[in-house]
């Protein structure tokens, strides 16, 4: 007998995230001029069937495609990765991160969350039957 998790898979972090001030935006700093930091706690969370398809469709729209169907570039990469975070990256109080944000971290940052995100949604498995397809 096979056993599946409703809730699904979970990938959880914790980061080191500079304070910033409320008014000025700009980041608070100790004496020696260090930005001060705090820890926060993220996870990655498995999407639904629903959410996945939207994502999939959505990025489809992104690709360039041959006359024979087959893609042979990306058309639009911005938010490539943001775009997937912003739909199971949360913060410790169980809030989705805005994509606005996740745009403003370092590219290894959001590259590294996006492997591990494709990683718990499978989203670079090959779907079903397209070997059989001709489609690989």
């Amino acid at each position: 007998m096979t056993t599946f998790r409703l809730y699904g898979e979970v990938f959880k972090f914790e980061a080191e995230k500079p304070l910033v001030h409320p008014v000025t935006k700009e980041y608070l700093k100790d004496d020696e001029g260090n930005i001060k930091t705090e820890i926060v706690n993220y996870e990655i969370r498995e999407i639904s069937a629903a959410v996945r398809d939207a994502f999939l469709n959505e990025n489809a729209k992104r690709m360039r495609y041959n006359r024979e169907g087959k893609v042979i570039g990306v058309r639009e990469h911005k938010g490539m990765y943001s775009g997937l975070l912003a739909i199971c990256l949360y913060d410790e109080n169980g809030k989705l991160i805005p994509e606005k944000e996740i745009q403003s971290w370092p590219t290894t940052t959001q590259e590294a969350l996006f492997i591990e995100a494709n990683k718990i949604n499978k989203l670079n498995k090959e779907a079903p039957g397209e070997a059989e397809l001709g489609n690989d």
